[in-house]
């Protein structure tokens, strides 16, 4: 099945439709893996990204509204930005990032990339997530400001917590998978908004 011109704009002119049932698409890649993505709540994506390959003509427009929350379970990305600098996300990596902020000649120098990636639209989910359930605040333009300001890129040794959940995410039971991974995404974006920002001698330089 062929993706919408939406989809391929967003996930890569390479994509095709492997299966839609639901919240739940899986898109091949040509050239070698999948992306099994989940619709959560408007504006609130979770991605799995299983690749076999080494280079990807992503999209290349700024997308301003949109942050990529990355974890690397195995294999390595790099990529540059457009003014210059880059970037290096390996096993056990956290990596946010704006996506006005956009790159260029994403890679893959292994041959092989295994992550899970929150995708957050500023523009629908900022007025729908603080009503999504009760006792739960989540300021999403504080988050921004946090991990992103002036739309750097965040490259760090994921916390503890933040491992953890993502461990979780990995292991989920198919059965529940939907339902468990909108618990999961509300409690990661919990986990970051009240964690203390990065030290500097943390963060990957880039």
């Amino acid at each position: 099945m062929t993706a919408t011109q939406k989809e391929a704009q967003f996930y890569g002119r390479e994509v095709q439709i492997q299966e839609r049932n639901g919240d739940k698409t899986v898109y091949e890649i040509e050239g070698g893996g999948t992306l099994t993505v989940f619709k959560l709540f408007p504006g609130i994506e979770m991605i799995y990204n299983d690749l076999y390959i080494t280079t990807w003509t992503h999209p290349s427009e700024p997308l301003p509204d949109i942050m990529e929350i990355n974890h690397c379970r195995r294999g390595r990305f790099e990529c540059e930005f457009r003014q210059g600098s880059y970037a290096y996300l390996g096993e056990g990596d956290l990596g946010v990032n704006m996506l006005s902020n956009n790159t260029i000649c994403p890679r893959f120098p292994l041959g092989v990339y295994q992550g899970a990636t929150a995708m957050i639209d500023f523009s629908i989910a900022k007025d729908r997530l603080p009503h999504l359930l009760k006792g739960v605040e989540i300021e999403l333009e504080i988050l921004r400001e946090k991990l992103c300001p002036h739309n750097t890129c965040l490259v760090l040794k994921a916390p503890v917590k933040v491992q953890h959940i993502f461990e979780e995410i990995y292991t989920v039971d198919a059965e529940i998978e939907t339902g468990y991974l909108r618990l999961k995404i509300l409690e990661l974006l919990l986990i970051l908004t009240i964690l203390p920002s990065p030290d500097p001698s943390e963060i990957s330089p880039y």
